[in-house]
């Protein structure tokens, strides 16, 4: 007696090899798990049932703590209003609309996880937000280092190296050991000024999104590092970008995806050093998606910019696990040396393979390990190598 509803045209037929999804209104007294090939009178591979257990609309703010089930399996509209949702959460879709901003807490103990049954889209007036909301000041894995005296914080480490300050009291932060492929960790805090530790950007915070049908991204999905503060004259290193991870059937829209790092804070006696960009992985099995990527490293003014971050694409269909890695720092002028790091932590085994390899806008890679690791292309668009030890193989074309 239950109602089982399919979106289809009433003359289509089902075709061999397909998975259609089904959406139950009420299960409850839904017995069995699958439906007979007799009852489709064909044969096909799969049915995938889609459990919305209960509809909820978001119109003031709203918040779902970690290890809260009230919501889960529910079809989520978020209106005009805040969403806050840490830990793992799985909803049957997911709607920011109208200027909805959707969020985690600040320094969360873990990143926000959400799986999504059919379909998720965040409207062009609407964002995921978790720009500041990774590690605090001069903390986190690789943070900034803390200028003492009149010395200015140096930039937090990610996806790439965090920059000098202007006078600084020890090294930029280093790239994580953060998987490029599976980011999941927060951008560590940039180093503060004067030996005020507090005046560090904060780091950017960390999403995984896994959606079983389409996502929609017109608005912004955000996980920028903050800019440093400044104690004194002294300007405060940027936090690093932190990390986004999508996973879905399709991918459309023309928003932006983005993890950058913090800017170094304009001091009046000296800058700060720019944050190193976070890492954003996006696995697909098709694209229509328009929109633009961002990992750039954060602007050091007169002290050093921060190294760029990773993007990481993949076609789960025709890439097979090796997809394509651009490196992009927007032609930042000041970041020479503050590098992007390729090596078998990051890539995920030794001599692992990617299908491109993309270094644009003045971005610095740097080969850290003796693997041999092979690139079906690589392109240089006012981008720099440099081989601290090993080797890469090209197998089609090396594009400068």
């Amino acid at each position: 007696g239950d109602m089982i509803s399919y979106n289809m045209d009433m003359n289509q037929a089902f075709v061999a090899g397909n998975t259609y999804t089904f959406t139950v209104t009420n299960p409850s007294n839904i017995k069995d798990t699958a439906l007979s090939q007799n009852t489709l009178d064909t044969a096909w591979a799969s049915v995938v049932y889609q459990y919305a257990v209960g509809v909820v609309t978001f119109t003031s703010p709203a918040a779902i703590a970690s290890g809260d089930t009230t919501y889960e399996n529910y079809d989520i509209t978020c209106d005009n209003t805040t969403l806050t949702i840490d830990g793992a959460h799985a909803f049957a879709s997911l709607r920011l609309i109208n200027g909805c901003v959707l969020a985690h807490t600040a320094n969360p103990a873990a990143p926000l996880n959400l799986t999504v049954r059919t379909h998720m889209s965040v409207d062009a007036a609407s964002q995921i937000n978790l720009n500041g909301l990774g590690y605090l000041a001069a903390s986190g894995p690789t943070p900034g280092v803390t200028g003492l005296g009149t010395n200015e914080g140096t930039g937090a480490g990610h996806g790439g190296t965090g920059g000098l300050g202007q006078i600084s009291s020890g090294a930029g932060g280093s790239p994580t050991a953060d998987l490029i492929k599976q980011p999941v960790e927060f951008g560590s805090g940039g180093g503060g000024s004067g030996g005020s530790v507090n005046s560090g950007g904060k780091g950017g915070g960390a999403v995984k999104i896994v959606v079983s049908g389409g996502m929609t991204v017109n608005g912004i999905v955000s996980a920028d590092g903050f800019i440093g503060g400044e104690y004194g004259d002294d300007g405060g290193g940027g936090g690093a970008g932190g990390s986004i991870w999508i996973d879905t059937n399709s991918l459309s829209g023309s928003g932006v995806i983005r993890a950058n790092g913090g800017d170094g804070k304009n001091g009046g006696a000296g800058d700060g050093g720019g944050g190193g960009g976070g890492r954003i992985a996006v696995h697909y099995s098709n694209s229509s998606y328009t929109g633009a990527y961002q990992a750039y490293g954060g602007e050091g003014t007169a002290a050093q910019d921060g190294g760029a971050g990773t993007v990481y694409l993949e076609n789960k269909i025709t890439d097979l696990g090796r997809g394509n890695i651009v490196i992009d720092n927007i032609s930042r002028n000041n970041a020479a040396e503050a590098s992007t790091w390729l090596d078998s932590v990051r890539l995920g085994g030794s001599g692992a393979a990617v299908d491109d390899l993309s270094v644009l806008g003045n971005a610095f890679v740097s080969f850290e390990d003796d693997n041999n690791y092979t690139y079906r292309n690589i392109s240089l668009d006012d981008g720099n190598l440099r081989f601290a030890d090993g080797a890469i193989t090209v197998e089609q074309a090396v594009i400068l």
